[in-house]
């Protein structure tokens, strides 16, 4: 796994552990958009600001990562600051098919390890 990977993921799976729900909770639309991270933040809090408009790469590994790992989609968690959605690249990644459904199991999954491998 690429360092910037890493970095990216550890941000997200510190993001997700402060925005977070109980397992079963039902989010509205307007409330999933309060809980996800754009993209330009993401990368500041990782280090790589430079990978804003190039970050899908290193999301498109995290979210193979969290298929291996059965989790749901972490990078799920990254949207365009203007549409408030996920780049196109989003749905080329590995069980990265239905966002609106994969963000909101990301945000009720409790089982997330503290830190990237």
């Amino acid at each position: 796994m690429k360092a910037e990977t890493r970095a990216l993921g550890n941000v997200l799976l510190e993001h997700h552990v402060k925005v977070r729900r109980a397992p079963g909770t039902t989010l509205a639309d307007h409330e999933v958009q309060k809980l996800v991270l754009e993209y330009s933040t993401l990368c500041e809090r990782a280090g790589v600001p430079w990978l804003t408009r190039s970050v899908g790469v290193f999301l498109g590994e995290l979210a193979s990562w969290c298929s291996s790992n059965k989790f749901p989609p972490l990078n799920s968690l990254a949207v365009n600051a203007e549409t408030r959605l996920p780049g196109d690249g989003y749905y080329n990644a590995e069980q990265c098919k239905k966002w609106p459904t994969e963000v909101r199991a990301c945000l009720t999954f409790p089982s997330y390890p503290a830190k990237m491998p």
